[in-house]
C-alpha cells in the first residue's frame, strides 16, 4: 500500500519527527520530502516504500479500510509483556 502526503505528516508527528528526522531516517532528500508531504510533486514508489520503512521501523502502523486511512504508533513497554500491560500489572496505570 501506498502512503499518502497527510499519512506522512501525521506519522511524524507521532514521532515528533522534523522533515529533517524523516530526510536521515529514509535516506531521502530533505527538498524531496517537501515536495511530497505538501502534495507538489508525486515522488517514486521508491521513495514511498523507503519512508514508509523509516516509519514502520520506528513503530507506525498504517491504516486504510477503504474510507479512510490513518496511522497509528505502537506502545513500547521496556520489559513488560503485553498480557501484563493489559491487565494493568508491573506498574501506573495507563
Amino acid at each position: 500500500m501506498c502512503i499518502s502526503s497527510q499519512q506522512s505528516r501525521g506519522a511524524r508527528g507521532l514521532l515528533n519527527w522534523t522533515l529533517s528526522d524523516l530526510a536521515a531516517a529514509s535516506a531521502i532528500g530533505l527538498s524531496t520530502l517537501k515536495h511530497f508531504e505538501h502534495s507538489r510533486r508525486r515522488t517514486t514508489p521508491e521513495n514511498l516504500i523507503a519512508i514508509r520503512g523509516a516509519f514502520e521501523k520506528a513503530g507506525i502502523v498504517f491504516e486504510s479500510d477503504g474510507k479512510s486511512v490513518g496511522v497509528r504508533l505502537k506502545i513500547k513497554h521496556a520489559g513488560r509483556h503485553a498480557s501484563e500491560i493489559q491487565r494493568g500489572e508491573g506498574g501506573g496505570q495507563f
